[in-house]
C-alpha cells in the first residue's frame, strides 16, 4: 500500500511536467524525494534560480495542480490492464535510462521487461516507407542480431521498425517496442499480430505515456531518446534526409552509443539518411555480424558471432520477409499502401513529412533542421510579399594577428637601428628627438598598464559551472581520469574502475557544466585542460601589447 501511495506522487509529477522534460530530475537532485517536491508552493518555485524561465513556468504550473485523483485513476487503469508502472526510484527501472540527460520519470510496461544491462541491446530503426531493399536489410538485421544473442529494440512503426522486430522474433529472439502512445493502444492498428507476438515471446511494450494516451506526431521524436537510451548501439537501415530515424541517430551519438548505418544506392531517396551518416562517421553495417563483432568482447557470454553467421547464410531473406509481411501485415496499411515503385507502408504518393519537433528542445542537440528552411522557403514563395533584393556585401579585408605581429616586430627592429642616428623622411633628414626622462616614460606606461589591467578584468570569464550539489565526487574522479586534449569514449573510462552507469552519468553532468564536449562517434573531450578561467583577447589588444612591450 505504501508503494502504491508513492507511485501516485511519481505519476502526478510525470503528468504535470510532460514527457521529455528534464525539470523532474533537477528537482529530485535538489529536494531528494518526490513528496518534498509535492510540498513546495508555486510562489516558492517562481524564485528558484537553478531553473530557467521556461523551466520555472513548468514547475509552477505543476505545483498549482496538486489534485492526485488523476494520478490515482491512471494507476487503477494500470492494475486493471496488467500494466506495470515503474518510477525512477524503482529497482526495476532500466539502469541504461538512468544515465541519459532527461530520463523518463515513470515508465509503463506491458509484458516482461528484459534485463537490458545484462545483454547486448541494439536498436534497429528506419523509414516507414521502406523499399524492397530496405525490407530485406531490416529483416536480416533483426534476424541476425537476435540469432547472435542480441536484444532488439525498436518503435513497432510501419516499415523498417516492425520488419526488424519480426526478423528478430522469427529468429527466436526477444524484443522491446517503445511506443509514442499508451501501451494499451496498438499503433498502427494493423500491427496487432506483431503486438501479440512480442508479448507471447517474453518481450515488452514500453512507453512513458500513461495508458489511454492517443498517438500524436509530437510524441515520436520524444520517445526516440528512450529507444537510443536502452541500446548499446543502433543501426539506421533506410530513410531520406527528413526521416525521423535520423532523430534517433542523433540521440544515439549524444548519449555515447555506437551508430551504424546500412549503405544504400547513391541517388535513391531512402539512401540519403544512412549514406550521409556514414559520411559523417557512422560505421557501415552490411550484416548483423558487423555490429556484433564490435561488442563481442564486452558481452562474451551473450553474443555469438558464429551463430549469427550460420543463421544468416542459411536464411532466404527475400522469401522469409515477404512471407512475414503476408502473414502479419508488417509494413502495410490495408490495401492502399503503395508509395512509388517498390516501396511499402505509405498512405499516399506524397513524400512523408518530417515529424514535428518536440515542444521542449533536447539539451545537446543543437541546430535547426534543414526541413524548416525548406518550409520557410515554400511559405515565402507562396506569399504575395514583394521580393527584397539585397545588395552584395563588399568583401571585408581583415589583417591577421600574425601579419600584425610581423609588422610590429619589423617596426621595432627599425627603431632600434635608428635609435642613435637620424630618420629619413620625404622632407629630408631630421634630428632624432631626445629620449624622455625616466619619470615621463613611466607615466604613460603606467596608464596603459592600468588600462590593460581593466581590460583583463572585463574580458576574463570563468568557465561555466552548474550547482555544486549537482556534481559529486564520482563526477570529478571521472573528469580527472580523462586525458587532456585526447578524445575518449566511455568504454575507456570503465577501465579506470568505474561502471558504465557511473561514467555516463558523470559525462552528462560534466557536459552540462561545460567542462567537456561530446563529439561524433560517442567521443568526449576535455574543453579546458587547466580548469582555469578562459582568457578572451581581441586581435587589437595583442597588437597593442606588442607595441608596448616590443620584442628585444
Amino acid at each position: 500500500m505504501e508503494r502504491r501511495d508513492e507511485l501516485i506522487y511519481w505519476i502526478w509529477m510525470a503528468e504535470g511536467l510532460g514527457a521529455g522534460s528534464r525539470v523532474g530530475m533537477i528537482l529530485l537532485r535538489k529536494f531528494g524525494s518526490v513528496r518534498k517536491i509535492y510540498s513546495q508552493t508555486p510562489e516558492a518555485a517562481a524564485g528558484w534560480s537553478f531553473l530557467s524561465q521556461k523551466e520555472k513556468a513548468a514547475a509552477v504550473n505543476m505545483l498549482r495542480q496538486k489534485d492526485l485523483r488523476e494520478a490515482d485513476r491512471i494507476l487503477e487503469r494500470c492494475m486493471e490492464l496488467g500494466i506495470r508502472a515503474i518510477s525512477y526510484d524503482d529497482s526495476g527501472y532500466p539502469e541504461a535510462l538512468r544515465v541519459i540527460q532527461n530520463p523518463p520519470i515513470v515508465l509503463y510496461a506491458k509484458g516482461s521487461l528484459p534485463m537490458v544491462g545484462k545483454r547486448f541491446t541494439a536498436a534497429v530503426v528506419g523509414t516507414r516507407t521502406m523499399s524492397d531493399y530496405g525490407r530485406k536489410m531490416a529483416y536480416s538485421m533483426g534476424y541476425g542480431l537476435a540469432a547472435g544473442g542480441a536484444l532488439v529494440v525498436s518503435g513497432m512503426a510501419l516499415g523498417v521498425d516492425s520488419m526488424a522486430m519480426m526478423g528478430a522474433l522469427d529468429a527466436g529472439g526477444v524484443t522491446v517496442a517503445v511506443l509514442g502512445c499508451g501501451v494499451d493502444i496498438v499503433y498502427p492498428r494493423e500491427h496487432i499480430q506483431v503486438y501479440r507476438k512480442i508479448l507471447e515471446t517474453g518481450g515488452c511494450i514500453l512507453s512513458e505515456y500513461a495508458p489511454g494516451t492517443e498517438p500524436m506526431g509530437a510524441h515520436f521524436p520524444v520517445r526516440n531518446r528512450i529507444i537510443s537510451g536502452l541500446s548499446d548501439a543502433g543501426v539506421v537501415v533506410e530513410g531520406d534526409s527528413k526521416s525521423g530515424s535520423l532523430i534517433t541517430a542523433r540521440y544515439l551519438l549524444y548519449q555515447g552509443r555506437k551508430l551504424f548505418a546500412v549503405p544504400g544506392q547513391v541517388g535513391l531517396p531512402g539512401s540519403e539518411g544512412p549514406n550521409s551518416l556514414i559520411c559523417d562517421g557512422a560505421l557501415p553495417a552490411i550484416t548483423a555480424e558487423d555490429i556484433l563483432c564490435e561488442f563481442k568482447y564486452m558481452f562474451p557470454y551473450s553474443i555469438s558471432v558464429e551463430a549469427a553467421h550460420n543463421a544468416y547464410w542459411k536464411l532466404d531473406v527475400d522469401a522469409n520477409s515477404q512471407n512475414t509481411m503476408k502473414n502479419t501485415g508488417v509494413g502495410t496499411r490495408n490495401s492502399r499502401n503503395y508509395v512509388g515503385e517498390g516501396t511499402y507502408g505509405g498512405r499516399s504518393r506524397k513524400t512523408p513529412e518530417m515529424p514535428p519537433v518536440p515542444a521542449e528542445p533536447v539539451a545537446g542537440i543543437t541546430g535547426i533542421p534543414e526541413w524548416i528552411y525548406a518550409e520557410t522557403a515554400k511559405a515565402v514563395a507562396e506569399s504575395d510579399a514583394p521580393a527584397i533584393k539585397e545588395a552584395p556585401a563588399e568583401p571585408v579585408q581583415k589583417t591577421s594577428v600574425l601579419d600584425r605581429m610581423m609588422q610590429t616586430l619589423q617596426g621595432s627592429r627599425k627603431e632600434k637601428a635608428d635609435e642613435n642616428g637620424t630618420k629619413e623622411t620625404k622632407r629630408g633628414k631630421v634630428k632624432t628627438p631626445e629620449k624622455p626622462s625616466a619619470d615621463e616614460k613611466k607615466k604613460p606606461e603606467k596608464q596603459k598598464t592600468e588600462k590593460s589591467s581593466q581590460k583583463d578584468t572585463e574580458k576574463t570569464q570563468p568557465a561555466h559551472k552548474i550547482d555544486t550539489d549537482m556534481l559529486d565526487e564520482t563526477d570529478m574522479r571521472v573528469y580527472n581520469s580523462m586525458k587532456p586534449n585526447v578524445p575518449m569514449v566511455p568504454d575507456e573510462l570503465v577501465e579506470h574502475g568505474f561502471t558504465i552507469g557511473q561514467v555516463m552519468a558523470a559525462m552528462t553532468a560534466l557536459e552540462m557544466a561545460g567542462v567537456i564536449e561530446a563529439g561524433s562517434g560517442g567521443y568526449f573531450l576535455r574543453i579546458d585542460t587547466d580548469d582555469m578561467p578562459v582568457r578572451l583577447v581581441e586581435d587589437s589588444e595583442i597588437a597593442e601589447k606588442l607595441e608596448i612591450h616590443p620584442q628585444q
